[in-house]
C-alpha cells in the first residue's frame, strides 16, 4: 500500500501497482454529496466543460450505471480490495418486506425510507412504521418529481 497526498490536505491509500499512474495527477479531497465520506477527485477540462473524476470510479472502471462502495466506509481508502462496484438499479441490498416503494424493514419496529434521484440513493431516515416511512418517501418523491412522482399513498 502507498499513499498519495491530496492538494487540500490528507492522503489517499492506493495499491502499489496503481501508485505510479495515479500519482501523475493532482488529487484533492472532496466531501461526498451526502456529506458522509471524503473522496479523492480531480477536475478535467473537456472543451468548455469541466468534469470531476473520482479516483474510486476510475480504479473500478465504473460506468454511469454503476455505484462504487468503499467496503470499510473510508472514502480515502482506494485499495482495490476495499472497492465494490455494482449496478445501481438491479441490486437493492435488502428485500422490500414492507411492500412499499422506498421502504425497507431494517429491524423490529424500524423501517428505513430511501429515494433514488440522479442515479444516487438518498436516505430519508428511520421510522417506527412502514406507513410513516412510506409517507416520508411520498413527500420526497413529490418534491423531487412533482406530478410525475410514483407514490405509495
Amino acid at each position: 500500500m502507498k499513499k498519495i497526498p491530496l492538494t487540500n490536505g490528507g492522503v489517499v491509500k492506493v495499491d502499489d501497482d496503481d501508485f505510479d499512474y495515479l500519482s501523475e495527477f493532482h488529487w484533492r479531497g472532496k466531501q461526498s454529496d451526502g456529506g458522509k465520506q471524503r473522496h479523492a477527485v480531480r477536475d478535467v477540462s473537456l472543451g468548455d466543460k469541466k468534469v470531476t473524476v473520482r479516483m474510486h470510479r476510475l480504479l473500478t472502471e465504473a460506468t454511469s450505471d454503476d455505484i462504487v462502495r468503499h467496503i470499510n466506509d473510508d472514502g480515502l481508502d482506494n485499495r482495490k480490495r476495499n472497492l465494490q462496484s455494482r449496478p445501481i438499479r438491479p441490486w437493492t441490498g435488502r428485500a422490500n418486506t414492507a411492500a412499499l416503494r422506498g421502504v425497507t424493514d431494517i429491524a423490529k419496529d424500524r423501517y428505513a425510507a430511501t429515494i433514488d434521484f440522479t442515479s444516487r440513493e438518498y436516505s430519508l431516515g428511520e421510522y417506527p412504521t412502514p406507513e410513516a416511512a412510506g409517507r416520508a418517501y411520498d413527500k420526497a418523491a413529490r418534491n423531487l418529481y412533482g406530478s410525475d412522482a410514483r407514490t405509495n399513498f
